[in-house]
């Protein structure tokens, strides 16, 4: 006889009987797994979803998607690549030359052959047509359709003017194709054919050092960790002479996440993991110790200790298997909605958001099961405690003290104190619980209570319109807002005032005491950045250190906006002698000072002499520059809102906008409008920047209102949304817990209902323990939620200016009020509800 087969059964069908016996259980652990695992998948949709797009984003910036790229090669130079079978996975463009009219001033149009797979790779998707067949044919965007001023369809013709090799030629197409440019990249790319290119190098008389005809080779590969390392060997194994124009997608070097991301989605997973583990182990240990005659029962027969254990387990994965998946397809549905939703808030399209990834799945299910493991480990070795004893009784932990004499007359708070305090296990695990929800709703609510109106505004926008050229800077030229623009929007009706903002960049030495404020800082680790951290260790060991200065130019009612740390502006003063301003920045971290008030300090001045070169590795080489000593008037912190091209810079200066009358080279970068009319004023503002030619980008103070709209809308659903639902875990876990405390304290209830308590002192006694819970809960869980709320903003603030923290207290009192009246309303009604049960119960056992 298989023996074991029978007692498989057995668990079996007891398991089934056992878990019908235990509905309400059943129905409280599949509600606790369901949060638990919706909430994980939340996190991991979000997660995945958004590191794609923000990914696919970044490579629209650079305009491929391509690892890497051999420059401006020629043809023999591609074949012999080709030829060399090194290079599997690659595509090609050739450069012809870049759209003459005038209209393309300040975007830049290339014409190019391209192959089908470079297309996709520069993310060319035609929405209509197809790629030029024919000589005359060509595949356009919708940017330069805009430009040109004419909305082509295909079959269309286009004339246009192509500046190859410095000479201006005309040329008609027809339009084959059509596709949505990028905007992103301040350029705009044609396909022609590849009969049109090899005409156009047979019959145009090119020079040596031409570009038109010049090859872009575009790769990707499976596992080569340095790229730029492994095409250079190519090119020598080649037998390829000179050094290689080499591209390296620098957004695919650097797409893993950042260590403050990995940590944000740690504190979360964290987060829910705890909430879901006192919430399953609550229940399940209550579960146990209401169940405690059953277990020793099943002992007292012959059971065994992995038996019983087997018993519990197979109730454990039968509610598990039901509950995890519609747990993670709540979750995955709530993501995929919500995420698109945030980005639309925020202003940033989502149409090529993808949200469905395998592997979100499979991180929750981990995760999930994780957090039941850990769960049930304490409880599942609670069973193994249990002796055949129990079925005469139990009482759980009780210890036994040497008895007082009463001096005082009976309370019934004080009667429900000493039962709040018997079993102190599980109070911990109750009032831990709704600890920890009271910790996460302060912190959230003070969060939302702190972004403050007034201080977002002036980081984010200085004037009612602010303007500034689309691309400030560009890999060909400088662009910015010429004299003729800033005087044409003073004449516009209903601007007040306009506000200038130039700058320009430069060097300073640093002073000694400089050089040891910076030093100080850099062994204090404060710069996050290994870019930065390696640009400080170079001039550091600098016998003569000179670093790089990004100076800005301010109208005098920007200057009194400024926040000062120390010192005092004087406008008057700082125009006519040697003084400046310094701001506490260094790089992009803000409240660094190497220079204080009072310092001298060393500036190198612009003459009509100077001239600055861009070399090949990216650095700026300064010629003619003048050396000039200056006092430090005021160290400020950094404007936001105008101080935005500051990336690397180790010195932030600030000089009044008259000095720079006296320099040429000063570029008024951005100007800002005070208005009565934003909307009339904005309209006024897009015909003359046609008028003018100007590329231009503008923000508003109404668009601004709408974003800090948004975002406090989005704190809200993102701190309120995951604290609502831990919060209903909790109050899930409270409910359950003065239900179980009934039914496990029946027999006591009774005996006290025997010796004279009414039915209304009893209810009133488990009133006031639920409220003892209650209020040990919220007075430990608001000194702790107020605690680290203020360490949570002593970190954010450095890259959140806008937020000044606020302690708020009015929504704990409202979550208060309402888990009262929970207690007030429910806890009688429980009592009554299941006394009815039990004698019922009785009844039907008899």
């Amino acid at each position: 006889m298989n023996h074991n087969g029978i007692a498989s059964k057995m668990l079996k069908e007891l398991s089934k009987k056992f878990s019908s016996a235990n509905k309400y259980r059943n129905y409280i652990i599949s509600i606790a797994i369901i949060l638990t695992s919706m909430l994980l998948t939340i996190v991991f949709t979000t997660v995945f979803s958004l590191k794609s797009f923000l990914l696919q984003q970044s490579l629209r910036e650079i305009g491929t998607c391509a690892e890497a790229s051999y420059k401006s090669i020629t043809n023999d130079e591609y074949e012999k690549l080709v030829e060399s079978g090194m290079l599997n996975d690659s595509s090609y463009t050739i450069y012809i030359g870049n759209g003459a009219e005038s209209i393309f001033s300040n975007h830049i149009v290339e014409f190019r052959y391209t192959d089908e797979k470079a297309a996709q790779w520069n993310f060319c998707e035609l929405k209509s047509g197809h790629f030029p067949k024919e000589k005359n044919e060509i595949v356009v965007d919708d940017l330069f359709m805009k430009y040109i001023g004419s909305d082509y369809q295909i079959g269309d013709i286009v004339s246009v003017l192509i500046e190859i090799d410095h000479q201006t030629i005309p040329y008609e197409f027809v339009v084959s194709g059509i596709y949505v440019g990028n905007n992103v990249t301040g350029a705009s790319m044609e396909y022609v054919s590849k009969a049109f290119v090899d005409e156009i190098i047979d019959e145009v008389d090119l020079s040596e050092d031409s570009t038109c005809g010049k090859i872009d080779m575009f790769f990707q590969f499976d596992e080569v960790d340095d790229v730029f390392e492994y095409l250079s060997m190519i090119w020598k194994e080649c037998g390829l002479k000179g050094t290689p124009s080499i591209g390296v997608n620098w957004v695919l070097q650097n797409s893993g996440l950042s260590v403050s991301s990995i940590a944000v989605i740690i504190v979360l997973l964290i987060i829910i993991m705890i909430a879901g583990y006192l919430m399953i182990y609550n229940i399940f240990y209550i579960s146990i110790v209401n169940d405690m005659q059953f277990y020793g029962r099943l002992k007292l027969i012959g059971m065994q200790n992995n038996q019983v254990r087997s018993l519990l387990i197979r109730q454990i994965v039968n509610i598990s298997i039901i509950s995890i998946p519609i747990g993670m397809l709540f979750g995955w549905c709530i993501g995929t909605k919500s995420l698109p939703i945030l980005l639309n808030m925020m202003n940033i399209s989502s149409n090529n958001i993808k949200t469905f990834y395998p592997m979100i799945f499979v991180y929750s299910l981990l995760f999930v099961l994780m957090t039941i493991l850990i769960s049930t480990r304490k409880p599942l070795k609670l069973l193994r405690t249990i002796q055949p004893i129990n079925t005469v009784k139990y009482l759980g932990d009780i210890k036994v003290t040497k008895a007082r004499k009463a001096n005082s007359k009976f309370s019934l708070a004080t009667f429900a104190y000493r039962n709040v305090c018997r079993n102190k296990k599980k109070t911990i695990l109750i009032v831990s619980s709704l600890t920890f929800v009271m910790i996460l709703f302060v912190i959230s609510s003070n969060l939302v209570n702190s972004v403050n109106f007034r201080l977002f505004f002036e980081n984010a926008i200085p004037n009612d319109i602010y303007i500034s050229t689309t691309a400030f800077f560009d890999e060909s030229e400088v662009q910015y807002i010429n004299d003729d623009f800033v005087d044409a929007c003073r004449s516009l009706r209903g601007v007040n005032n306009v506000s200038r903002y130039g700058m320009r960049t430069s060097l300073h030495f640093l002073s000694d005491k400089a050089k040891s404020e910076l030093r100080n800082a850099y062994e204090s680790k404060l710069f996050k950045h290994d870019e930065i951290n390696e640009d400080i260790e170079s001039i550091l060991n600098m016998p003569e250190p000179t670093a790089s200065e990004i100076r800005y130019f301010f109208e005098d009612e920007e200057l009194q906006k400024l926040s000062v740390v120390e010192g005092k502006v004087d406008y008057k003063k700082l125009v006519q002698d040697n003084y400046v301003i310094i701001c506490n920045r260094i790089g992009e971290t803000d409240g660094v000072n190497i220079y204080h008030a009072g310092d001298k300090i060393i500036l190198y001045d612009w003459n009509k002499n100077t001239t600055a070169e861009k070399s090949d590795e990216g650095t700026v080489e300064y010629h003619n520059l003048v050396e000039k000593e200056y006092t430090v008037m005021a160290v400020v912190e950094a404007s936001e809102s105008v101080m935005n091209y500051n990336n690397g810079y180790m010195l932030h200066t600030i000089f009044p906008i008259d000095k720079a009358k006296e320099d040429d080279e000063v570029l008024v970068y951005s100007i800002g409008l005070d208005v009565s009319n934003i909307q009339g004023t904005t309209l006024e503002i897009d015909k003359l920047a046609d008028t003018y030619n100007l590329d231009i980008s503008y923000i508003t103070l109404e668009e601004k209102k709408k974003e800090y709209t948004n975002l406090r809308l989005i704190f809200v659903l993102l701190a309120g949304g995951i604290t609502f639902v831990i919060g209903i875990m909790s109050i899930i876990n409270f409910l359950n817990q003065c239900i179980t405390g009934v039914i496990e304290r029946s027999k006591e209830l009774k005996t006290l209902h025997s010796i004279g308590m009414t039915d209304k002192q009893i209810v009133t006694m488990l009133e006031r323990e639920n409220s003892y819970i209650l209020l040990f809960s919220l007075g430990i869980g608001y000194i702790l939620g107020t605690v680290i709320s203020s360490i949570v903003f002593y970190n954010l603030k450095p890259y959140l200016k806008w937020l000044e923290y606020k302690s708020i207290i009015w929504p704990i009192i409202v979550l208060v009020i309402i888990m009262y009246v929970m207690i007030k309303g429910l806890t009688g009604k429980i009592y009554h509800y299941l006394e009815k049960s039990h004698i019922s119960n009785s009844y039907q056992a008899k």
